[in-house]
């Protein structure tokens, strides 16, 4: 009976030992699978913030809507790790000045950003008489829309 006990035993260790064996492997397969996907988000942050930094760059100014989303993309940037590669543009970027606010009309598609103002929008209303659209019919007909 003894000799069956310690079989039952040897078994049931070697088959815990056989599943702690697979965890540890799997759990090294997850590891580096998550470094990968690390390594891939920072690739991509610094793709981000180092176009960003180059599109205001030649721009000669940012906005202080652009100021705070360049400054949130940095952090993430060295949340992730990053390095002085995406800091030397992000530093230049933020001696640009601050471009004065007005009032316009921001579109947002993919990352481009389009500002209008107010001078920009002149409607020449020669000949087309009072009910010729203006900027604020505009902004009236758009937000009616949704």
């Amino acid at each position: 009976m003894a000799e069956f006990i310690k079989a039952t035993m040897m078994d049931h260790m070697n088959y815990f030992q056989k599943k702690y064996n697979e965890a540890v492997d799997h759990l090294a397969s997850v590891e580096k699978d998550f470094l990968a996907l690390r390594e891939q988000n920072l690739a991509f942050f610094r793709y981000q913030l180092i176009n960003t930094c180059k599109k205001y760059l030649a721009q000669g100014e940012i906005t202080q809507y652009q100021f705070d989303r360049l400054t949130e993309l940095h952090k993430i940037y060295h949340s992730l790790g990053g390095n002085s590669q995406g800091d030397l543009y992000y530093q230049k970027a933020l001696k640009l000045p601050i471009a004065k606010e007005h009032e316009h009309l921001a579109v947002n598609h993919e990352d481009d950003e389009i500002y209008v103002t107010a001078d920009d929008l002149k409607v020449d209303h020669h000949g087309l008489g009072h009910d010729a659209p203006t900027l604020t019919h505009i902004v009236e007909y758009e937000k009616d829309d949704n």
